[in-house]
Formats: structure tokens, C-alpha cells, sequence
């Protein structure tokens, strides 16, 4: 018995508009930017030689978007904080009652 839902089998069906979404995950001035926090806490540049995919990721990045806005697709930004990942750890290291 079917219940309805339709597979997408292709890849040009799933990657249409209607059935996709584009996820940012953490690009963040801190964490990618030559000057951010990141590379002032590595040292000049070394987050670049650490991650060199990094530069061309940001110049593809906002063509990426504008493509996706004008498809009318879905778009989510995820940002991430330490602070967040601090009190998880937190919560994770305390004996369960």
C-alpha cells in the first residue's frame, strides 16, 4: 500500500526549487574572515592555509544565494556559538538522576 508520496529519483528532480533547500552552516565573519577572531587566534592568514577551500567558498557564496532567491528556493543560515557548545559539554559531563 502507497501512501502518497511521490520519490524523487532523479537528480534534476530533486534539486528543483520545489523540493530543495540550500543550508548555510556557520560563515561567519569570526570564523571565515582574513581579520576575523579566528585568524587574529591562529595568526595572520593561517586560517586560509589551514582552510584553503575557504576564500573560494565566500566568492562563490553569494552568487550561490541570489541563484537560490531567484529559484525560489528555500534558504536556511545556521550560525553556531561557542557559548551554546560550552553548556552542551556542560550538561553532557553532569550525572544523569
Amino acid at each position: 500500500m502507497t501512501r502518497g508520496i511521490d520519490m524523487l529519483r532523479t537528480l534534476k528532480e530533486q534539486i528543483e526549487p520545489g523540493h530543495a533547500a540550500l543550508v548555510i552552516v556557520d560563515v561567519q565573519n569570526e570564523t571565515t574572515h582574513r581579520e576575523g577572531l579566528k585568524s587574529k587566534v591562529w595568526g595572520k592568514g593561517n586560517l586560509w592555509q589551514t582552510y584553503p577551500l575557504v576564500p573560494r567558498m565566500l566568492q562563490n557564496l553569494k552568487p550561490l544565494l541570489q541563484a537560490a532567491r531567484q529559484a525560489g528556493g528555500v534558504r536556511f543560515h545556521v550560525k553556531t556559538t561557542d557559548e551554546v557548545i560550552q553548556e552542551l559539554k556542560a550538561r553532557a559531563a553532569k550525572p544523569v538522576a
